[in-house]
Formats: structure tokens, sequence, C-alpha cells
């Protein structure tokens, strides 16, 4: 995501200096305007939902790091967003009842979700008040992302296309709902943004001052998520093209690859610096791996764990990565092969589909954005060489290489979410529309184009602010028939609790009210209900007392994803798939008077 091609001589036509990124005042302006609505968006939503499955791990995780300097919590993910978001509410006085050794857990076991629990149970509103207040630290992730867009589609393409990628990123629906929590989905887009520019910019001015900010954009990058280790293959590959191209001088060559070396060492060292070099240079045979790929055959152990280096050559080699690092690639692998059931369209079955993530990012942006990049795709081929060079590789090569690592992995289609770090890459291409082109009425009509798709797609996707974890776009009949496609973090992820209390205290003739929650905690333990409420899913004998005409004493409120669960024999909530609600929260709860029901 930069304004470097691969070639030697497009390269030579990249102007060296910083003059072009000169911003005017009404530039900065309408930027500042733009960053400053979506950060308003992003503070409303944090404020007003309840915690959501994952946030449950994330902020407990994030203070045992603090507390105890322990990274055993939440290995999944590296360290850097939970440690960030978490430094105020530490500062603050946010405490778990813990010490270094008790959250201390081997790969097979998820602490994280059981110490977040335990504190909601004993403190909710604590819980959920130090939440908000990570979610605040949250925000410049998405900002920095934003900036990011806005710079790469300037250098490519000019101002107008700046302001469109800028606005599709803080317009987007999935950027503002999962922006506005502490899960490291948006940062891991930003951060990939920032290593693609900053390594771009060294490809294109090698220097040791580029070459550090390289090595840290890169460092950052890997510390956000493991999917950002897609960015290595790719930054490997262009590193090779240009250090066996023909035209390069053998000095040049030498230079070149020592300030490579130093990139990879510093990003190394920021890596291992966020564990606090924990366990550094353990030998590969030593570790308790989980997956089939690092531990071997599950079938031919005697423990839950296994090593198929112990022993071997490589088995002795020490490992320059800290331990949870190693560990948190074995166990997020562990947990893409188990083949868990997954659901779209309708549809539950064991694995997923090598078109999910496909399928989700058409049914989850707003029309104006996919119109905008298949007319940004199709306006490339009009562009100049150079830039449709650039466009292809440093835009296009991160997105395919995100899809298909997301796509590759069938054995546990759940979450959309996953794909978010191509989105600054995808916003970029679909502003090449406003491009200019030699024709001035012709820049006009495109710019016109992308003004008109730009506001279409900020209206749809404002039509369910603050719902925008939910969003569907109209094509498929928007959020309220979002669980005929896609479920889990797609529409509910247990963000509406908060919402259900709320519309619970202004009905209080809504008793006695059975609450069927979906999310990462039980939905007693936050203090918010008054009057008879039971906090429970329908037993077997409720379910047969329904079926037969009974159990019309009460309201219930049901979690979307419970309701689409894969069925049992009972098919206990089948009526509630096929009948309106009496109400909604948002679109992720529905509310049904069962004393209307017909016996």
């Amino acid at each position: 995501m930069a304004v470097i091609p691969v070639p030697t001589d497009v390269a030579e036509k990249t102007p060296s200096d910083g003059r072009h990124f000169l911003l005017g005042r009404k530039e900065r302006q309408g930027i500042a305007a733009i960053l400053g609505i979506h950060t308003l968006l992003l503070v409303y939503c944090g404020w007003i939902h309840s915690p959501v499955w994952d946030e449950v791990g994330h902020l407990p995780a994030g203070l045992a790091h603090w507390q105890t300097g322990v990274f055993d919590l939440y290995r999944v993910n590296p360290p850097l967003v939970r440690g960030a978001v978490t430094a105020m509410p530490y500062t603050l006085g946010a405490r778990l009842d813990v010490d270094g050794a008790t959250i201390r857990c081997p790969p097979w076991r998820r602490m994280e979700f059981p110490s977040g629990s335990a504190w909601i149970r004993a403190d909710g509103l604590g819980f959920l008040n130090h939440l908000r207040i990570a979610r605040l630290c949250a925000i410049p992730f998405s900002l920095l992302a934003g900036v990011l867009c806005y710079a790469a589609a300037r250098a490519l393409y000019g101002i107008p296309s700046a302001f469109v990628a800028l606005t599709l990123w803080c317009i987007s629906p999935m950027v503002i709902g999962h922006g506005s929590l502490i899960t490291p989905d948006v940062a891991a887009a930003a951060t990939a943004a920032l290593a693609m520019w900053t390594f771009s910019t060294w490809v294109k001015s090698p220097s040791r001052k580029h070459a550090a900010l390289a090595g840290a954009g890169s460092g950052l990058a890997l510390l956000t998520k493991f999917t950002n280790l897609l960015l290595c293959v790719m930054l490997l590959v262009l590193l090779a093209y240009r250090m066996y191209h023909p035209g390069i001088q053998q000095p040049q060559r030498r230079r070149w690859c020592l300030q490579a070396a130093g990139i990879g060492l510093l990003a190394l060292y920021l890596i291992n610096l966020g564990y606090g070099f924990e366990r550094f240079g353990t030998r590969l045979g030593d570790y308790r791996f989980v997956s089939a790929a690092l531990g071997g055959p599950p079938e031919g152990r005697t423990e839950p764990y296994g090593n198929r280096f112990y022993g071997t050559i490589l088995g002795r080699l020490p490992v320059p990565l800290p331990e949870n690092y190693l560990m948190g690639i074995d166990v997020q692998k562990s947990d893409f092969e188990k083949d868990k059931l997954s659901y779209l369209r309708g549809e539950w079955k064991r694995g997923g589909w090598l078109h999910y993530y496909f399928y989700g990012f058409l049914v989850k942006e707003p029309l104006g954005t996919l119109a905008l990049l298949i007319a940004g795709l199709g306006r490339l081929l009009f562009l100049d060489r150079c830039v449709r060079q650039q466009s292809l590789f440093w835009l296009g090569v991160p997105t395919g290489l995100v899809f298909a690592l997301a796509s590759s992995q069938t054995g546990l289609n759940h979450h959309f979410r996953y794909v978010l770090p191509a989105y600054p890459f995808l916003f970029v291409l679909a502003s090449a529309v406003a491009a200019p082109s030699s024709s001035t009425r012709t820049s006009r009509r495109w710019t016109t184009i992308a003004v008109v798709l730009v506001v279409a797609s900020a209206i749809e996707s404002l039509s369910v602010f603050p719902h925008s974890l939910s969003f569907f776009n109209r094509a498929v009949g928007g959020a309220a028939n979002g669980p005929q496609h896609l479920l889990n973090s797609n529409i509910d992820w247990g963000q509406d609790l908060l919402g259900l209390a709320e519309w619970a205290k202004a009905h209080p003739a809504a008793r006695p009210l059975q609450v069927v929650f979906w999310g990462g905690f039980n939905s007693k333990d936050l203090p918010l209900w008054d009057g008879t409420v039971v906090h429970h899913g329908l037993t077997d004998q409720e379910a047969r007392d329904f079926a037969a005409g009974k159990l019309r004493d009460r309201w219930i409120a049901l979690s979307v994803n419970t309701i689409y669960e894969p069925t049992d024999k009972l098919d206990r909530y089948r009526y509630f798939r096929t009948h309106p609600p009496d109400a909604t929260i948002g679109y992720s709860i529905y509310v049904y008077d069962l004393t209307k029901v017909p016996n």
C-alpha cells in the first residue's frame, strides 16, 4: 500500500521528495472533519454496547500482562492491542484477583474467558466501566488506518481519491462495529497498512532511516495479529526480486542486504520486546504443541500435546521468538483444524466453505462500496501503466493473500472479521474511480460517480447505526434478514444486552421475563435487571411444555445465535425461527410475548 512499484524503471519515475504530501488548510480541515465524525461514531458505539464474546477474554488478558508479566491468557493473539488498550484501566486501578502462577495455563486450556466471566460475576459494572475506557483507547488504531488510506490514495490517484478512500474506511459498518471494540481486527488492518507503507517507502528510497521505519512498522504489524505474518511472505518475495534485478549494482545490492537484515532484526526485536523476551531461545523440541501441524498426528499421542520436532536436528535449534508467540500460532492452528460446525445461508455443516469470506464481503458491505470497488478496478485499466502496476502489487497482492489465507482455513467459518486486514487496500483500490484523466470532463464525471456512490454507502451504513456489527446490505434484505445468511459475530456477538436491559426497564409489564443470552458471560451477572427476570435457555421440559401448548405465562428474549443454533431432537427454538418477534433489540436479540401465542 504505497507509492512504489516493483520495476526499477517505474521507481525512477516516482517523485523522490515529499512536496506532493504537503496538505493545504482546507484539505486538513476535511480530513479532521471526517476523522472527527468517525471518532464520535466509535465513542457512541463503544459506550452503549455490552461486552462482546472476545472482549470478555481480552480485557483480563491485557491486565494480566501489566499486572504479572504473564502472556498465557489469550495467546492466540499477540499482546500489542490488549496491552495498549488496558494501560489506562490499569493506571486507574483495575486489577485481577490473581498472581502470575494462577494464570499460567497449558496450551490446551483457554483461561482468559473464565477469568473475564469471574470478574463480571464479582463486579459486573466495574468490568463494564473499565471496558468502556479501554474501548476509547482502541480508537486511535482506526484513525491511523484512515490516515494511511488517505495517504496511499493521495499518492497513487490524487486528492479526490484520497477523500474517497478515507470516507469509505470511516463509514464502513465493519470498521465502525469492530473499531469500537478492544478486539485486534481493526488494529491489524491499521498496522498491516503501516507495514506496507513503510516498507514501500524503503523500497523507493533505501536508507537507514527508511529501513528503521520499515522494521518498526513490520514489528508492530506482527505484534498485532498473526494474520499479518502473510506480509512477511510478500516482503521477502519483493526483497528477493529487488536483490537480483539485473540492473542492480553489487555495492547497491550489498547495502540493501544489510538494510533488509536490519529490518528483519528490528521487527524480531520488537516482537520479543512486546513479550518481555519471554523464554527467548527455547529449543524447538522443548515446546508442547497441540496442533497436528506442529505436534504431530493426535492419534499417535499419549498426552494432549506433542512435538513432531522432538529428537530431530530441527528440535535442537533455538527459536528466536517468545514462547507464547509460537504457542499462539500453534493453538490458533489447532482451532482451525477441528472442523467445527459452520453456518452459511441457512446451512450448518462440519467444516466450512472456500467462498465463505467472498460471500461475506458481498453481503456485509454497502452496495455503494461494492459498486465503487468494481468501478475502481475498471478505472485502473485506463490509468498510467506505472500507477496500475503499483495498485496491483501494493494493493491487490495483500488483499489476495489475506482472503486466500482466510478461505483456506475451512475448519472454522464463523467470523468474517478475519479479513479486515484487507480493508485498507480494498478501499484504496476502490478510490481509483476518482483518479484524474487527460480529459477534464471525464475526470469530473468519474468524480461525480464516486461522490454519489460514497453518499449512498454512507446512507446505507448509517441507516443501521449504532448496530453496525449486525449490518447486511439491502441486496440480501438488510440486517433484519441477516440470520438467513451469516451468524456469530457477523450479527450477534452479545453486543445488545445493555439495550435489552433498557427495554426491560421501559416495559415493566413484560414480566416474568426469561433471558436466553448468547455471550461470553452469564447475563444475570450484570446487575441491570428489575422485577422477575430469569436467565437460562429453554430446558428440555420447558421445550416439551411449549410444544404441548403450555408455557404461555412469560416473555422471552432470545439471542439470534441461540434461535438459529444447530437443532437437536426437540428443536426447541423452531417456533421463534418461523414467527416474527414482538420487539427487537438492535438486530441481535428478539423478544416474544408468549402470553399471546395460541395454545
